[in-house]
């Protein structure tokens, strides 16, 4: 059995190690971008996704016509838990999407994400157990420490990798 005076120790090795190569601050979600380049460390930004509300292109002189579901039973796996539940109607395509804040100048540059075919997503209608959990999430608009105090409840879509095209 590994006592807690080991763990402690393995801890402070993990911590100091991502320290000395310049990692700590991306761990933390405190790195600033300030021009300093560590030849260890590849910092990638986390993706925003941008969603649209999907729905059957029209056909004829239909409106629209009705997006099927594959209607599939899945097990999902999460941080919640396992749950069993049934794959309905496609809702959303989210795309990755660049989000600049403030003013766009030559010292804050706004760059477009690059389109990659594998980065799409269709999510889903799915339904599961109410979890009535609540927490603090962090994020660029409410930022750690204090975040935003939200309540989770059931799920509603699953999002799965999607390729695709638009014609010219």
């Amino acid at each position: 059995m590994i006592s807690a005076k080991a763990c402690v120790k393995g801890l402070i090795i993990v911590v100091a190690t991502l320290v000395a190569i310049g990692a700590w601050d991306v761990y933390t979600g405190t790195l600033k971008l300030t021009g300093q380049a560590y030849a260890q460390v590849t910092v990638t930004a986390s993706p925003v996704l941008k969603c649209y509300e999907i729905a059957g292109a029209p056909v004829g002189e239909e409106d629209e016509t009705e997006l099927v579901g594959p209607n599939e039973t899945v097990v999902l796996i999460d941080q919640f838990g396992t749950e069993t539940t049934k794959v309905r109607e496609p809702q959303l395509l989210c795309t990755p999407a660049t989000k600049c804040r403030g003013p766009v100048t030559a010292a804050n540059p706004c760059i477009p994400v690059t389109p990659n075919p594998f980065q799409d997503f269709k999510c889903y209608q799915i339904r599961g157990r109410e979890l009535n959990r609540t927490g603090i999430l962090s994020d660029r608009f409410h930022p750690a420490p204090n975040g935003e105090l939200v309540q989770v409840n059931e799920p509603e879509f699953l999002c799965d990798p999607a390729t695709k095209t638009t014609p010219p």
